[in-house]
């Protein structure tokens, strides 16, 4: 059966933006409520919500939390206390959602960087910085420390906000949300950033911007830029099409899409395809069952093993989403793929038989995840960069909720995915068959193709 997956950046921004929040201060009664409720439900809707921390060290969190709501306080300030403890739960897609209206009308200002993270050795680099003129801090630029805080100490302190499984993914998640996360832990509003240029140390003070600047206006929106979802290029000197799977989003468009590109391939007789999920972060299992329709050559599944919690909350979610399924008894239900009940291919004259590769990087997660254990499993081809960032077995297919008085969403998992073949001892994600770093592995593999074509 097709699950559908989170699209984790999209999903996430939707939530976000698609509410006002409370912007004045709440009473310590109604935050207290809040955090007993945010508890409860996702005790109701997730399938073992204590997999990962235990429930006994939960609980500690838990009290530890409560503790620290000591009087009235805004929502983004009740969001900075218990958004640990719902990460501390350690799945990636159970999580709180960053409330970006409570900054909307804020008079406060904000880190004017965005930087990248290198997730195999957590270095920061200034990515773009929005301050023009003298005090502009170079692209490129390692970033040192921050207000005379290492840059080390600060990562650590956002992996505490992070949801995820592995830490590498999680420092993609810290790159995407880097300065509302700075801004939830030290709440500052000027700069003193040391970093280094060429190997040579500088460092420069630079003042906040707004939030309507930072956040709001079209350039700097903290959605993530993207044209597209999916794209196909041909490499005319090396005989390779190139399809860029941005995300698992659109089922209809996308049957269109390969229909198109596997014409195009068998046209030009292209015997060599690489697939790029390296920023992808999931979406709809269905697109990569139908994607294996062009590139397996036997039947499939994305999922041996699928565990479905059923719960009062679940069946309201999708009764207030209009969306129509018939309501389970309450409890998991197990469903099971084997040898007998695989997906059966479609007779077509698309099928590819050439060699394909897909690409892979710390941030592939949830559907692209999925999609990288049946490829690898099925035998389609070779893979070529980093582990996924999502598990061969995980949690996964979010109910979002809102909670009564701050506004503040989340998201819980109820359904847990072991990948065709995984068991509950793979913890860990999809493994390449070629090992290197995600900017080095389409070079890695267009190498490989020249080296077997004889074309070096």
């Amino acid at each position: 059966m097709a699950e559908m997956r989170i699209l984790f950046i999209v999903f996430i921004c939707f939530l976000s933006f698609s509410n006002s929040i409370a912007q004045e201060k709440i009473e310590k009664t109604m935050l207290l409520a809040d955090l007993d409720s945010l508890v409860s439900w996702i005790d109701q809707i997730h399938p073992d919500m204590y997999a990962s921390i235990g429930k006994e060290k939960f609980n500690m969190e838990l009290e530890k939390t409560r503790s620290k709501i000591t009087g009235d306080m805004t929502a983004i300030d009740f969001y900075s206390i218990v958004s640990p403890l719902v990460s501390s739960l350690g799945d990636g897609h159970t999580m709180m959602h960053f409330p970006y209206m409570e900054l909307k009308n804020s008079s406060d200002l904000f880190f004017p960087v965005t930087v990248t993270i290198n997730t195999n050795d957590s270095t920061v680099f200034v990515d773009e910085c929005l301050v023009k003129g003298e005090n502009e801090i170079p692209s490129g630029s390692k970033i040192i420390s921050i207000n005379k805080v290492p840059i080390k100490d600060i990562e650590t302190e956002m992996m505490k906000y992070c949801s995820g499984e592995q830490y590498f993914f999680k420092l993609s998640i810290a790159e995407y949300y880097f300065t509302p996360l700075l801004y939830t832990i030290y709440r500052k509003d000027e700069f003193d950033v040391e970093y280094l240029e060429n190997g040579v140390l500088q460092s420069k003070k630079i003042n906040g911007i707004g939030a309507e600047e930072r956040f709001f206006t079209r350039q700097n929106s903290v959605k993530r830029k993207m044209d597209y979802y999916y794209s196909f290029k041909i490499l005319p000197d090396e005989n390779v099409g190139v399809i860029d799977f941005v995300s698992f989003v659109d089922l209809k468009k996308f049957k269109h899409f390969l229909d198109s590109v596997f014409t195009i391939v068998n046209e030009k007789n292209i015997q060599n395809i690489i697939i790029d999920i390296r920023r992808n972060g999931g979406g709809n299992s269905a697109l990569g069952d139908e994607f294996f329709q062009y590139i397996s050559h036997v039947p499939f599944s994305q999922f041996g093993k699928t565990m479905v919690k059923y719960s009062d909350r679940q069946h309201d979610f999708y009764e207030s989403k209009k969306s129509v399924r018939k309501k389970q008894p309450n409890g998991i239900h197990t469903h099971e793929a084997d040898s007998t009940n695989l997906i059966k291919l479609r007779k077509s004259k698309l099928r590819f038989n050439g060699q394909v590769y897909l690409l892979t990087s710390h941030y592939s997660f949830s559907s692209a995840a999925d999609f990288a254990g049946a490829f690898q499993h099925f035998k389609m081809g070779t893979i070529v960069g980093e582990e996924t960032g999502g598990l061969k077995v995980c949690f996964g297919d979010v109910i979002s909720q809102q909670l009564p008085n701050t506004k503040l969403f989340f998201g819980v998992s109820f359904k847990k995915f072991y990948l065709y073949g995984a068991n509950d001892s793979d913890t860990h994600g999809v493994i390449p068959d070629i090992i290197v770093p995600a900017d080095k592995a389409m070079d890695q593999t267009l190498k490989l193709i020249r080296e077997k074509t004889g074309n070096e």
